[in-house]
Order: C-alpha cells, then structure tokens, then sequence
C-alpha cells in the first residue's frame, strides 16, 4: 500500500499486490537516492492497472 498526499492532512491509499520491490524503482531512483523522475501519481495508477488483474477470482486465502 501506498499513502500519497491530496491535500492538508487528507491521503488516499493505493494497493499493489506484489512485494515492495517490485515497484521500488518506480517510486525511487537507486542512483541519484532521491525520488524517481517520472513519479507521479498518474503513473503509478498505470502501474496498478498493469499489476492488478481484476479479471481472476480472489485466492483461497482471500478473506472479506
């Protein structure tokens, strides 16, 4: 989950279903140890939509 800032004191969230560093280096840049240059929370919705299949049935372990 990531929190991104919309406003004084408001945050919405964002779910990624895989492991942290799998969408580390879209958030940060290794080299340069500051943010990524095309961050944004434009792309990270593109991100999201490409990781989350909607499409499947949640998994066993799934719980609402």
């Amino acid at each position: 989950m990531l929190l991104y800032r919309v406003g004084d004191y408001k945050y919405h969230r964002l779910f990624f279903p895989v492991p942290y560093e799998e969408i580390k280096p879209f958030i940060w840049n290794e080299q340069t140890n500051y943010f990524a240059d095309e961050l944004g929370i434009k792309s990270l919705i593109e991100i999201q939509k490409k990781l989350v299949d909607y499409t499947s049935p949640p998994s066993k372990n799934y719980k609402m």
